[in-house]
């Protein structure tokens, strides 16, 4: 287990101090994903550097599995660090040697003989899929096959954690999806904690379990993914969110006034986000026959968040206010909720 107690880190820029990390406060558990998000400059490559003290924080105490690495001699946290993987956007391999001696690198100087190193990384290329590549050399690789090289290497030693600063910006979206699929699987087979930096919400939607969204250096909201999809709190979350739906578009549309979302006299745009156990009744006939609308969808969007559907719909309400009011009611007691995108217009 990670626990980060009031960590902060603060750098000096000229005649500045730039506080990168504000008093972080959470625990990372045993073997889940944990993602951490945030724009440019909101602190989290250094916070993921304090983790494994290539950047010691300035107070607080870095914990992991009961071991305080901020009191540890430069011995001792190096023996820890033996614990504790990294790999990095720009993959980091030394391109004058093969991927066999990238990857068996930090094996050497150990106990292992040198027959026992050759089985270890032959055994990790093939876990990671470049047994083929493994006489090559770095500059004859791909991209997605230079990370899986430093992926090897960062597992070469056998450790407990395995932290990701950006490991898939630098890929196209078809190799990140089957990075992510390959640390996925790492996760499940080998039970390892992976901790993942990120600016995209989509890897955290892909493959974390727990999210941390930061800014100004400080963990504005943290939760489990699905209920951060479902229910955002900060202002940046939703941000956030709304970039992985094409439904932020409406609100474009609303003030092109474009003839997909016109209204007349009394008609509402209702946003409705739905999951789970939501999604098995069909709402919008219910709320049709029942409250004596006539209810159009305009937009929908449907996703899958661990194992569970999320979606949002955007419906166009015609009736009387009466009945509209009161089939949000109805949709808000039911754990549905709802935003009024558009107000009806009255003459």
């Amino acid at each position: 287990m990670i626990e980060l107690k009031n960590v902060t880190k603060t750098f000096k820029s000229g005649d500045y101090f730039i506080k990168a990390v504000d008093d972080v406060r959470l625990t990372i558990n045993d073997s889940e994903i944990f993602g951490f998000i945030g724009y440019s400059g909101a602190g989290k490559s250094t916070l993921v550097r304090c983790i494994n003290l290539l950047e010691k924080p300035d107070s607080g105490n870095v914990i992991i599995d009961g071991v305080d690495l901020t009191t540890l001699s430069e011995k001792e946290l190096r023996e820890e660090r033996k614990n504790i993987g990294m790999i990095f956007q720009h993959f980091n391999l030394l391109h004058s040697i093969s991927v066999f001696d990238n990857i068996a690198f930090s094996l050497k100087n150990t106990s292992l003989s040198k027959s026992e190193i050759e089985a270890r990384v032959k055994e990790l290329a093939e876990i990671v899929g470049i047994e083929r590549e493994i006489y090559k050399y770095p500059s004859e690789l791909s991209g997605g096959q230079k990370q899986r090289v430093a992926i090897a290497r960062a597992l070469a030693s056998k450790p407990k954690i395995l932290l990701c600063d950006e490991a898939t910006s630098a890929l196209d979206p078809k190799t990140t999806k089957s990075i992510l699929e390959l640390l996925k699987n790492l996760n499940k087979t080998l039970a390892i904690t992976i901790v993942i930096i990120t600016h995209e919400m989509d890897v955290i939607k892909t493959i974390c379990d727990r999210v941390a969204i930061m800014e100004g250096g400080k963990v504005v909201e943290s939760d489990n993914v699905l209920e951060v999809f479902r229910k955002p709190k900060a202002e940046i979350s939703k941000d956030f969110i709304a970039t992985t739906s094409n439904l932020s578009k409406v609100d474009e549309l609303i003030l092109e006034k474009s003839q997909l979302v016109e209204t007349t006299k009394n008609d509402r745009i209702i946003r409705i986000d739905f999951s789970g156990s939501d999604t098995k009744d069909a709402t919008v006939s219910y709320i049709s026959r029942n409250f004596d609308l006539d209810v159009s969808i305009l937009f929908g969007d449907i996703d899958v968040i661990t194992n569970t559907i999320v979606g949002s719909l955007i419906v166009l309400f015609k009736g009387e206010e009466k009945n509209q009011l009161e089939a949000i009611k109805y949709l808000n007691s039911n754990g549905i909720s709802t935003k009024i995108i558009k107000e009806r217009e009255v003459n």
